[in-house]
């Protein structure tokens, strides 16, 4: 009966984080958020043959073309049913991330992964923004499981999904394709198929919208990401300086190599988690992979290196009720279920609170420029820590190929 209790009070919790996300994508969903707007708009574009990434008018399509071609749909929509539709299509997509974590892992880590990525900024972010970082994450999470051998003869959607997040997120993606095309994978050779199909189709419909267009504009973006402060790369926090860059990328590239794990599950979530490490373009919104990788470690890292890396994704300037009692539900939630010390979980609370009013004052009385420039360091820094330590730990304990024997025995 205690055992029935436990799962019963895990599933309520469960149920209360998706309500805390709800909540979220309803307070949205009175206002068409702004990145939305512009998918919307450069979406309409797209299909009316206007140029997408070099207007004159000024309103860029910073999105690669597959994400106009897949929008195309919810043109037929005024913007703000559209954007609806859009916000009931990203919390689906949630139900459908719960349901793949469920299938590998008990109650209290399903808990812990939605408690995590409910609280974290960079989720925050997505959904405050109308970003599509969850439909991103979704599409990894099943590649992810559809590498397990019971799914083998999967070449075609692994392919699709390869492709479908190239298109979508192509500097997140490179290194992994890279890594294909070096491994003499069939997926790469299907990948490229797919998009000399698709480059074709949006010449026809757009000859603005090919490739060629779209890395021009990330090279022009990559050069400004001093002024888009909620971007920022290596390069940019080390001031511009290419030499430094080089070596940096030399170094954590050999790291990659000499640890670079054998399990092929185990060498995609590397290269997902390295890839923001070595772009020139790196936005907020693209560690939520990171973050549910630190969901699944978090249990097994040491209580000091755990209150780091949960300050280093909680950092924010919201500061009203409703995060404050989010904030309180995810520090117990993870005190409960992570070796963390009460007199440490305290710690971070303060810590947070402090952090989130520091951010609102500077917010009231300086602008968002002087306030968002505290996230720049703490997300590459969060990015990092996860990487290496994944890393490391995979090496010595293989921490996914046991967990997953192991959870399925129970």
């Amino acid at each position: 009966m205690r055992l029935k209790h436990k799962s019963l009070v895990m599933y309520f919790a469960i149920f209360v984080n998706l309500q805390f996300m709800l909540f979220q994508f309803i307070y949205r969903s009175r206002v068409v958020s702004g990145d939305f707007a512009i998918f919307y708009d450069s979406t309409e574009r797209f299909l009316t043959g206007e140029n997408l990434y070099f207007p004159k008018n000024g309103d860029v399509g910073f999105a690669p073309t597959l994400l106009y071609f897949l929008f195309s749909p919810l043109t037929f929509f005024d913007r703000q049913t559209a954007s609806n539709l859009f916000i009931i299509a990203n919390y689906t997509l949630l139900f459908l991330i719960v349901f793949l974590i469920i299938r590998f892992l008990p109650p209290e880590q399903v808990l812990l992964i939605l408690t995590v990525l409910n609280a974290s900024f960079s989720v925050r972010s997505i959904i405050n923004n109308g970003q599509i970082g969850i439909i991103v994450l979704s599409l990894q999470l099943i590649y992810i499981v559809l590498l397990e051998k019971n799914f083998k003869n999967s070449l075609f959607i692994k392919s699709t999904i390869v492709f479908i997040l190239l298109e979508l997120k192509p500097y997140l993606m490179l290194p992994y394709f890279l890594y294909l095309m070096v491994a003499k994978k069939k997926e790469a050779l299907v990948v490229i198929v797919y998009a000399f199909l698709f480059e074709f189709i949006y010449f026809l419909i757009n000859p603005t919208s090919t490739i060629i267009y779209y890395i021009k504009l990330i090279i022009k973006r990559s050069q400004e990401t001093g002024k888009e402060i909620d971007q920022s790369s290596a390069l940019y926090l080390l001031n511009g300086n290419k030499m430094i860059f080089i070596v940096y990328l030399f170094l954590i590239l050999i790291f990659t190599y000499k640890n670079f794990p054998k399990l092929e599950k185990d060498r995609t979530i590397i290269l997902f988690l390295l890839a923001p490490l070595v772009s020139i373009y790196f936005h907020r919104q693209d560690s939520v992979f990171a973050i549910l990788i630190c969901a699944l470690l978090l249990p097994k890292i040491n209580q000091y290196f755990s209150a780091l890396l949960i300050f280093l994704l909680l950092h924010t300037g919201t500061y009203n009720v409703y995060f404050l009692a989010q904030l309180l539900f995810m520090l117990f939630t993870v005190a409960i279920l992570i070796p963390l010390r009460k007199k440490i979980g305290f710690f971070v609370l303060i810590g947070l609170i402090f952090h989130s009013a520091l951010v609102h004052f500077l917010y009231q009385e300086f602008g968002y420029q002087a306030a968002y420039r505290l996230w720049t360091p703490y997300v590459f820094l969060f990015q990092f820590l996860v990487f290496v330590y994944f890393m490391k730990f995979n090496k010595s304990d293989k921490f996914f190929a046991n967990t997953e024997i192991r959870l399925t025995k129970s």
